[in-house]
């Protein structure tokens, strides 16, 4: 098999995540129609549209499985994210797809599709290569949009907030569904996109405090506190037992934030066709941090404790005392940064790990290969997925995939 890069990017809006979500049978007793539907049916997420696109598009004689560099959740975009996916030659041409073939063949199987994920750029690797063991920083961006409440130009342009004609008990939700047509003061460009920040009027955002708290989290911190539940564990197999939950240590949960850039921007749009971007209060601004690696929802937390702080709903010591201990668990008036806003935005390797990358048809057919096993039938797997005898890397076809000294 032949080991491809892939950088794409996408939106998030209408995905549920990156990460596939369905359980794949084995392809022994299915027909091409069914294992057709059984890929189509996980593009409501960014891996799934992925690997399906490859799928029906280059026809590789093996399951298609992506192994991505960094999961995002739903609701959250990036302007780049990276896989790497092994393929045997295609059943109709008995060939290895050109790299560049690749990112045309997806990108015209997404628009026909309407999935919004765009392959940048594909490239051939060496079997050594692993997209996600080998990056060595990751950058995140999350977008602000603060903009007072009562404004005096959005008279003119939304409809006033109106009390829904629902009985006493109905929860604050549906009063926001009800009034989904004035939530947002944002223009059409923009919403959706970022983390609208509403000030009421006795509240005023302060940019220097939310500077000051996030400065807090730089450095190397223990972010329990600023971790979901369910990141605080991690699934192994364990005495042949798949998904097996274990708790993370303190050491795992210990991450290094390099450096957190807070910058204020002018606003997308002139004031003199969209006036409430020209109102006092009215602030753009764009968060970006920097880090090798990052927890569950750690990134929403920061910010959104931040934005905390700079309202005036909680003291900045509390977010001292977030860093400083980590048991005390996420608690008290805390927002939680909503997904919209945030953006997986680069992603870094290792010096030299991409140093025999290729776009090349002629350069991929030199690089290693990685042989493939099917436990069920090796001898007509062998038939159709031809690789170097001599190689050390091995795939097995069962999702108990294991890469031998990677």
């Amino acid at each position: 098999m032949q080991r491809y890069f892939l950088q794409f990017n996408y939106s998030g809006a209408r995905f549920r995540g990156l990460q596939k979500q369905y359980f794949r049978e084995k392809y022994e007793n299915l027909s091409e129609i069914e294992v057709k539907t059984m890929y189509e049916k996980d593009e409501i997420t960014v891996q799934g549209a992925l690997e399906s696109a490859v799928w029906n598009v280059v026809k590789p004689s093996n399951p298609v499985k992506f192994v991505n560099s960094s999961r995002t959740d739903k609701g959250v975009s990036a302007l780049v994210n990276t896989a790497h996916v092994d393929l045997c030659p295609s059943v109709l041409t008995s060939k290895y797809a050109p790299p560049r073939e690749i990112t045309k063949r997806i990108n015209i199987w997404m628009i026909n599709k309407n999935l919004d994920v765009r392959v940048m750029k594909t490239v051939a690797v060496p079997p050594e290569f692993h997209s996600r063991h080998d990056v060595s920083s990751r950058s995140y961006l999350y977008k602000i949009a603060v903009i007072p409440d009562n404004l005096p130009s959005e008279k003119d342009l939304f409809h006033s907030w109106a009390q829904p004609p629902f009985k006493r008990g109905h929860k604050r939700s549906k009063a926001k569904e009800y009034n989904k047509c004035v939530l947002s003061k944002l223009s059409v460009l923009e919403s959706g996109k970022y983390y609208e920040v509403v000030s009421k009027a006795d509240q005023v955002f302060d940019l220097e405090l939310f500077k000051q708290t996030l400065s807090l989290m730089e450095g190397n911190h223990n972010f329990t506190n600023f971790c979901k539940a369910e990141g605080h564990f991690k699934y192994n197999i364990v005495d042949g037992k798949r998904y097996t939950k274990i708790p993370r240590t303190p050491l795992e949960m210990t991450k290094t934030i390099n450096k957190i850039e807070v910058i204020s921007q002018p606003p997308p749009l002139p004031a003199s066709i969209y006036p409430i971007y020209g109102e006092s209060g009215v602030r753009f601004i764009d968060i970006v941090l920097h880090g090798r690696s990052f927890l569950h929802n750690q990134v929403r937390r920061m910010v959104g404790s931040a934005v905390s702080v700079a309202i005036g709903r909680i003291p900045i010591e509390k977010v001292s005392e977030l860093l400083e201990y980590p048991e005390i668990g996420w608690n008290g008036p805390l927002y939680v940064a909503p997904p919209n806003g945030l953006y997986l935005a680069n992603i870094d390797y290792k010096e030299g790990k991409l140093d025999q990358a290729t776009e090349s048809y002629e350069a991929m057919l030199e690089l290693g290969k990685i042989q493939f096993l099917d436990t069920n039938d090796l001898s007509e797997l062998r038939g159709h997925c031809k690789s170097d005898p001599d190689s050390d890397n091995i795939i097995r076809s069962d999702d108990q995939r294991f890469e031998k000294g990677i």
